[in-house]
C-alpha cells in the first residue's frame, strides 16, 4: 500500500477543487491518503490534520521551519511514503531550505512558475532537493529540461469546473447581453495582469459594433474605470462585477462568443479560463507568450497576438469580428488530455515512479 500525504497551505480559488480531485483517489488496498491543510474540508474517508505552525497565514523563516517540522512529524508518525506539496510557491522565498531532511519521497506541484532572476536560482535549488516537481504545461516542462532540470514531470491541468447547462441564447438572456452582435468576454477577476486596461484601449480603435462583457470580482478595475476608459460608442458594455458562483462563471463563458485573454508578461502558467473556454467550445484571443500562448498555438484554440502589442491586438479583434473562428480537431484532442480521470492516472504513475526509485535505492544499499 502506498501512503501519500498531501500538503496544501491555501484553499482559495481553484486550489480546493484541485485538492478534492486528488483526494478522490481515496483509501483503498492500493493507497492510504492523508492531508495536512489550513482547515479541514468536507470530504469522506480521508484523515485530515490542520496546520498549526501558522505558515499558511504568515511566511516568516521561523514559521517556515516550524512548518517543515510539522510536515515531517505527520509524515513520520503515519509512515508516509510520499509527501506531495500542492503549492510550490511556498518554497521560493527560502530556496527549499530543509526539504532534504525528509526521508520520504517529495513531490511538489507548481501551478505557476517564473524562470528568471532570483526565482530561477531558487527553483534550481529546490529541484535538487526533491524527487519530482510537477508542472501543468508542455512549455514549462520543456523550459525546465532546457535548463537541465530533469526531475520535472508533466501533468496536464484537469478540467474541474462546472460546465454550463444553458444554451448560448439563454446564457445571453441571463446576463442581458445582445443576441445580434458578437460578445467579447473578459471573464474572471479584474486583476491587472489580465490586461483589461490594455483591451479597453484596443477596443477604442474598433470600427465595428460588438459587445464587451466583463464578469467577475473587482480587483484593480471597477465599473467606473471601465466605463470611463471605454470611449468607443460602437462598443456596448455589459458587466457583472461580482464574485461569481461556479454556475454563473460557466454561464458567463457560455454567453460569450470569444474569450479575451490579453494577459501581461508576468503571467506564465496554465489558464483555467482557457480550459473552461475549450470545454464550452469557445475560441480565444490571447497573448502569445509563455505556456498559455504555447497552448493556444499548438492546439489551435484561437488567435494570438504579440504580448503588449496594441496594433496586433486591434488587428486580431477586427479579424475575429469579420471571420468567425471554428475550433479544429486538434482542440478536441487536447480536451481529451484534460479529463479528470487522466489527471488522476498521471499522478498515480508518478507515485509508482517514486516508489520504484525507492526500491532501487534499497537494493543498492543491500549490495554495498
Amino acid at each position: 500500500m502506498t501512503r501519500v500525504l498531501y500538503v496544501e497551505t491555501g484553499l482559495e480559488g481553484h486550489r480546493e477543487k484541485y485538492l478534492k480531485e486528488l483526494l478522490s483517489i481515496k483509501n483503498s488496498e492500493e493507497y492510504k491518503i492523508i492531508a495536512l491543510l489550513p482547515n479541514k474540508i468536507e470530504v469522506n474517508g480521508i484523515e485530515q490534520f490542520e496546520i498549526k505552525s501558522g505558515f499558511d497565514r504568515k511566511r516568516t523563516i521561523i514559521k517556515y521551519i516550524k512548518f517543515i517540522n510539522e510536515v515531517k512529524k505527520v509524515a513520520d508518525e503515519n509512515n508516509v511514503d510520499i509527501i506531495h506539496f500542492l503549492g510550490g510557491d511556498s518554497f521560493y522565498k527560502y530556496f527549499g531550505f530543509r526539504l532534504a531532511k525528509f526521508k520520504q519521497k517529495v513531490v511538489i506541484t507548481y501551478h505557476h512558475m517564473v524562470l528568471k532572476g532570483i526565482k530561477e536560482i531558487s527553483i534550481k535549488r529546490i529541484f535538487k532537493k526533491i524527487t519530482y516537481g510537477i508542472v501543468h504545461t508542455e512549455d514549462l516542462f520543456n523550459k525546465l529540461q532546457e535548463k537541465s532540470i530533469k526531475n520535472s514531470y508533466l501533468v496536464n491541468y484537469p478540467m474541474l469546473d462546472f460546465i454550463s447547462q444553458k444554451n448560448v441564447e439563454d446564457a445571453k438572456k441571463y446576463y442581458g447581453l445582445p443576441q445580434d452582435m458578437k460578445v467579447l468576454g473578459m471573464i474572471g477577476g479584474t486583476s491587472k495582469y489580465k490586461g483589461l486596461d490594455f483591451l479597453l484601449q484596443a477596443l477604442n480603435k474598433i470600427n465595428k459594433e460588438c459587445c464587451l462583457f466583463v464578469a467577475g470580482k473587482i480587483y484593480e478595475y471597477d465599473y467606473k474605470y471601465i466605463r470611463n476608459n471605454l470611449k468607443n460608442p460602437k462598443i456596448i458594455l455589459v458587466t457583472a462585477l461580482r464574485k461569481l458562483s461556479d454556475e454563473d462563471f460557466a454561464d458567463a463563458i457560455q454567453a460569450s462568443d470569444v474569450i479575451m485573454l490579453p494577459y501581461r508578461l508576468e503571467f506564465d502558467g496554465a489558464s483555467g479560463i482557457l480550459i473552461e473556454s475549450l470545454f464550452h467550445n469557445k475560441h480565444v484571443i490571447g497573448s502569445n507568450h509563455g505556456s498559455m500562448g504555447d497552448l493556444i498555438r499548438k492546439y489551435d484554440l484561437g488567435r494570438t497576438f504579440e504580448t503588449n502589442n496594441m496594433e496586433e491586438l486591434i488587428n486580431k479583434i477586427k479579424e475575429d469580428l469579420a471571420k468567425p473562428y471554428i475550433l479544429p480537431n486538434s482542440a478536441n484532442e487536447y480536451k481529451k488530455k484534460l479529463l479528470p480521470a487522466r489527471f488522476l492516472e498521471a499522478n498515480k504513475e508518478l507515485y509508482d515512479i517514486c516508489l520504484e526509485q525507492k526500491l532501487g535505492e534499497k537494493n543498492e544499499d543491500k549490495n554495498k
